[in-house]
């Protein structure tokens, strides 16, 4: 079975985000790509692993991790 029917069949949602401390204050590499989207574009933004699980949760997922990977990325893993 190929990934992509497992993910489907399980509603499984998997994103690579760039994402900053509840302050907002580190690490370095999301704070500055934040400061790049606010400079380039009106809508974008980063969010903190604390917005992300509500939006998930709101969607229906109920199971999130993430995964290790190295940095300054972090990888979100979540299941319905």
């Amino acid at each position: 079975m190929g990934i992509l029917r497992v993910a489907t069949a399980r509603r499984t949602s998997l994103t690579r985000e760039y994402v900053p401390n509840n302050a907002r204050t580190a690490t370095a590499m999301p704070v500055l790509f934040a400061l790049n989207m606010l400079l380039r574009a009106e809508q974008i933004n980063v969010f903190t692993l604390r917005q992300n699980r509500a939006w998930r949760k709101a969607a229906g997922f109920r199971k999130m991790a993430t995964i290790p990977v190295p940095p300054p990325l972090n990888v979100i893993l979540a299941n319905q």
